[in-house]
């Protein structure tokens, strides 16, 4: 009987281990494409997975090659560091902005 019940429970902990998984699998197929929406793939992004894919095996680079990677990655990642602060510069700008709108309805009242 000690058996029977513990085989039970284990069956039940398998059963609901196996729904949770499943639960979340279902859930993260769902919620793909709304993360897809809300990552889009950016430039510099595109960029070096398309310098990546270009590159050929590290074994067979010849040192040219090699200069013309390492210098291409650093561009896009100077690129990448441009944009980024451009994007922060713009969310201050907009944070400016919306604090003196909030001020200047607070002034209003």
């Amino acid at each position: 009987d000690e058996q029977l019940e513990e085989a039970k429970k284990q069956l039940q902990e398998k059963q609901q281990q196996f729904t949770e998984a499943s639960e979340a699998r279902v859930e993260a197929a769902a919620l793909e494409p709304i993360r897809q929406d809300f990552r889009p793939p950016t430039p510099h992004l595109q960029e070096a997975d398309a310098a990546e894919a270009a590159q050929p095996s590290p074994a067979v680079e010849t040192p040219a090659a090699r200069d013309a990677r390492e210098q291409e990655e650093a561009r896009v990642e100077r690129q990448r560091r441009r944009d980024e602060r451009e994007e922060e510069r713009q969310r201050e700008v907009e944070r400016k902005a919306q604090h003196r709108e909030q001020q200047r309805e607070k002034d209003r009242l």
